[in-house]
């Protein structure tokens, strides 16, 4: 089976940008800013992620019937 080439550059994209990228940035707000404001915000990322399905993709938040 043949990988399309739509699907390597969706990898490579995945590789560089959220992998390299976010722990390059991540490793610059842990020098720049205290743990505990670091802390607080990765505890916000569920938060933020699942608000951005909700208007993004028109998905139902939890408790919204």
């Amino acid at each position: 089976m043949a990988v399309s080439r739509q699907a390597w550059l969706a990898t490579a994209y995945a590789v560089i940008v959220a992998t390299l990228f976010c722990h390059w940035a991540w490793f610059k707000l842990v020098r720049r800013f205290p743990a505990v404001a670091i802390s607080v915000g990765t505890l916000a990322i569920p938060v933020v992620g699942v608000l951005t399905s909700t208007v993004g993709l028109g998905e139902p938040s939890v408790g919204m019937r």
